[in-house]
């Protein structure tokens, strides 16, 4: 195997790349970017499919591309036409959609005939409140600014997010009472029939109760770097990247996130749990197959540096096959490699090859893991679900073997529930075994910052997630939540296996039970309500009660805790 060191050479064969790429690429169909991971149309796209209208969907690997999304609803159009599969709400919700993706609906030769008539088209199209917009803005009554001349298409709309936070935790003995502003602005389209682009950027300030530090440069759960001054904080954070198509696969380069597995609450593999990372991705789908490769590049903090005081790199490299089997099942089998103090290795670049030979291959000294994950959906309206991820595993030892690195989740999701039109209930459950995502190389942890880049419990935890939610109409559904929460914490004298940036040591017993330590646990009850006020505008309230044990509490001891939270949002294109 060759090893490259130089960012000279990384440098170079990737423009190499990109140059032939876009060569490849004249002439062919234009190329959509991804849809953002929280828009409302994946759990459209997910309930069609448990009810049975859609078939042949690879959800398990997001995000989509544009195309594929209006593919997709192309097939509901097709299925649902002079039937009465789909209700009221369903019916407005894909007419909304077919308005929402109506450029991919004509790429793919789909009916552009829907009848949604937008509160902004309303506003325009009055005679004194029309006259109050100038001609460009909301031209095509969904884009705030949207320019289309032969081959070049940009799409730009805003971005603001108003968070406040009202909490009364018996731990303190005061409110807690948390401002969050995030503002920005989002920008997508194509140039000619070959290249995509998508640039999305905010910046967010947080203040309120809580006890903010006053130096630069820090990191936080789920966020890159935050500047802390005292009385708020302060981050930033930018997606953005180019997509081209070629005549079997796609290539997508710049910073996104990726989210793999079908779990609702957290993936055990790749997730959103931590920030966003640059990446290069590989995709194709040809048959009843869909094939993901990513070589990522990733960040430590703290920051590990070498002797020279130059930041040592961090790389995760995954690649991902999906398989339709049948109506009723889709498996997925994966393999990613995290691994740093290099920049280039050729064995992981080859997006074909088996990831764990090669890290045996270049001396065990790499972060591998595999996984598998599935979706049952042979009962009429219910889906079955579940996930398998193998960080190491050492059957000769026994189960309680502290290498036995294993994490499981397994859900079931019910679309009607009690034959109920727009009510769907779901169940999921989430374990990890010890020192899940962990490394004997603090470098090669499965992080991103000091966030784990799978599932947010993190090591030696397990998660019970009961939903409900019912939907009023397109604009409108509430839903409660039941989550139970229990996690093995380190103890003073003793690593068993707790937390991710912590690997064994000889504080470690060779043999440890799930949720061995200090256990703590937390139930908590959640009620939330949204309301779609304009296209991406919404309104939404929450509300939850939470009640903990053995938790660690500010005054330094463990105990109790019992927490009420208020949440209210108001966001425009979060």
């Amino acid at each position: 195997m060759f090893k490259f060191k130089n960012k000279k050479n990384s440098l170079k064969i990737v423009l190499a790349l990109l140059i032939l790429f876009s060569a490849l690429a004249s002439g062919l169909r234009a190329q959509s970017v991804y849809v953002p991971l929280n828009h409302w149309s994946y759990g459209f796209v997910d309930r069609l499919e448990t009810k049975g209208v859609l078939t042949g969907i690879l959800n398990s690997t997001k995000p989509y591309s544009r195309e594929e999304m209006a593919a997709y609803l192309l097939q509901v159009q097709e299925k649902t036409r002079g039937g009465d599969l789909l209700n009221s709400v369903e019916l407005r919700q894909l007419d909304f959609l077919r308005f929402e993706f109506q450029e991919e609906f004509r790429l793919l030769g789909g009916l552009n005939g829907h009848t949604t008539t937008t509160k902004i088209q309303k506003l325009k199209d009055q005679t004194f409140v029309g006259r109050a917009f100038p001609d460009f803005v909301y031209k095509n009554y969904r884009n705030l600014i949207n320019i289309q001349k032969d081959e070049f298409k940009v799409f730009i709309d805003p971005v603001f997010y108003q968070r406040f936070l009202y909490a009364n935790p018996d731990s303190l003995n005061r409110t807690e009472r948390v401002f969050e502003r995030t503002h920005g602005f989002r920008l997508w389209g194509q140039l000619g029939t070959h290249l995509g682009f998508f640039f999305d950027f905010r910046d967010t300030k947080e203040w309120g109760t809580r006890t903010y530090p006053e130096r630069f440069d820090i990191s936080l759960p789920g966020l890159g770097f935050v500047n802390g001054y005292g009385t708020h904080i302060w981050h930033d954070e930018t997606v953005a990247y180019l997509i081209f198509k070629l005549p079997y696969f796609q290539v997508m380069l710049g910073k996104d996130s990726n989210f793999w597995g079908p779990g609702f609450n957290g993936a055990l593999s790749l997730s959103t749990n931590a920030t966003s990372y640059d990446q290069i991705k590989l995709q194709s789908r040809v048959w009843r197959l869909k094939f993901t490769y990513v070589w990522g590049f990733l960040r430590t903090f703290p920051v590990i540096r070498n002797q020279n005081s130059e930041t040592i790199p961090k790389n995760i490299v995954a690649h991902r096959l999906d398989f339709d089997v049948a109506e009723w099942l889709d498996i997925g089998l994966y393999e990613m490699v995290i691994f740093g103090n290099r920049r280039f290795e050729l064995a992981y670049v080859n997006p074909i090859n088996f990831y764990r030979s090669a890290e045996h291959f270049l001396g065990d000294d790499d972060n591998a893991a595999i996984g598998a994950d599935f979706e049952f959906l042979l009962i009429p309206n219910v889906k079955l679900y579940g996930e398998l991820f193998i960080d190491d595993l050492s059957t000769s030892k026994g189960s309680r073997f502290y290498g036995n690195k294993v994490a499981y989740l397994a859900g079931g999701y019910w679309v009607d529930a009690l034959k109920i039109k727009n009510l769907d209930a779901r169940i999921e459950y989430a374990r990890t075994r010890p020192f899940v995502y962990t490394h004997r190389n603090p470098i090669n942890t499965h992080s991103n910052f000091n966030t784990g880049l799978g599932h947010w419990i993190g090591p030696n935890s397990d998660l019970l997630l009961l939903r409900a939610q019912y939907r009023f109409s397109k604009s409108l559904f509430m839903a409660a939540t039941f989550e139970s929460f229990r996690h093995g914490a380190n103890q003073p004298d003793k690593n068993i296996g707790g937390n991710i940036n912590r690997n064994a040591d000889l504080t470690t017993p060779q043999f440890i039970d799930f949720l061995d330590g200090e256990r703590e646990r937390s139930n908590r009850l959640g009620f939330e309500i949204s309301y779609e006020v304009f296209r991406n505008l919404y309104l939404e309230l929450n509300y939850s009660t939470a009640s903990a044990r053995n938790v660690f509490l500010p005054n330094g001891v463990r105990g109790p805790v019992e927490r009420n939270e208020f949440f209210f949002n108001l966001s425009l294109n979060r």
